[in-house]
């Protein structure tokens, strides 16, 4: 080991000292002037042999503590650490929180459920090709191809029903969904199916997280609004606590007209009726 100590008059010189790599190399091949040498680097009090050896040692340990001690104090003043406390732990740019909203406000109607989702597509598959195989039969009762490929649809639905997914196997989302009588969009079949409003609900309490997520989610993706017209529609708009901020398309449908149920059935537009 090299090692620079300054001499009285002030000019530096270099001692050579071997290094040690443990404690077993220490005892067995340190010299006497080595240890001398090592007792002078290090501030420790010549004494006895074992004496010295143990004063080294503890020397040195409480070195790698120091070091230690002030790594970590580094780490613990590091700016990021510094920005991720309080009100601001943890916090995500804009840019991307903005991202995760609008992608959430597309999507949130439709089923998380991967399982159910494939069990569900699968099922309305079946359903579609019994359909046309149907429509066939009617056109051509006597063809045995067709009748053959029904017979074995059939068959198949006995297996689906049994790998069908139970409550309990169900995402919590979709057990929500399933609990309120609700169905995912792609469990659609016809125009007179109800579709749930759940998607609105939802982005309005996302809006109540903070002036600035209202601020975004009002003037940014509650732009395309049906809406049901009664007597207080007018200053339900204007209130200062509206949601609508800022609609690019404002349509106003009455509770029976087929309007408003196709709308019901599209997964682009909001529908905020129940404000």
């Amino acid at each position: 080991m090299r090692d620079w100590l300054n001499s009285p008059s002030g000019i530096p010189h270099a001692i050579n000292t071997p290094r040690y790599r443990n404690e077993r190399e220490l005892r067995q091949h340190v010299s006497r002037s080595d240890l001398l040498d090592l007792c002078r680097q290090l501030g420790v009090e010549y004494r006895t042999y074992e004496q010295t050896i143990n004063g080294i040692l503890l020397t040195n340990v409480k070195k790698k503590f120091t070091t230690i001690n002030k790594t970590k104090t580094k780490d613990e003043h590091n700016s990021m650490n510094d920005y991720n406390r309080g009100a601001l732990e943890y916090t995500l740019p804009w840019s991307i929180i903005q991202r995760i909203l609008t992608y959430a406000s597309q999507y949130n109607s439709r089923c998380t459920c991967v399982m159910v989702d494939r069990d569900t597509l699968k099922r309305n598959d079946s359903q579609t090709r019994q359909k046309l195989i149907l429509d066939r039969l009617v056109q051509d009762k006597c063809d045995p191809q067709f009748q053959t490929i029904l017979h074995t649809s059939m068959m198949l639905q006995n297996e689906m029903k049994k790998r069908s997914l139970t409550r309990d196997q169900l995402c919590p989302l979709h057990q929500f969904d399933h609990d309120q009588g609700f169905k995912p969009n792609i469990e659609l079949e016809g125009i007179s199916c109800q579709v749930s409003r759940e998607d609105c609900r939802w982005m309005r309490s996302m809006a109540l997280l903070s002036k600035r997520v209202f601020a975004f989610i009002s003037t940014t993706l509650f732009t395309n609004i049906v809406m049901d017209p009664t007597a207080d529609t007018w200053s339900h708009i204007t209130n200062n606590y509206c949601i609508i901020k800022q609609p690019k398309i404002l349509t106003y449908v009455s509770p029976s007209s087929d309007t408003q149920l196709f709308l019901q059935t599209n997964h682009s537009p909001l529908h905020p009726s129940n404000f």
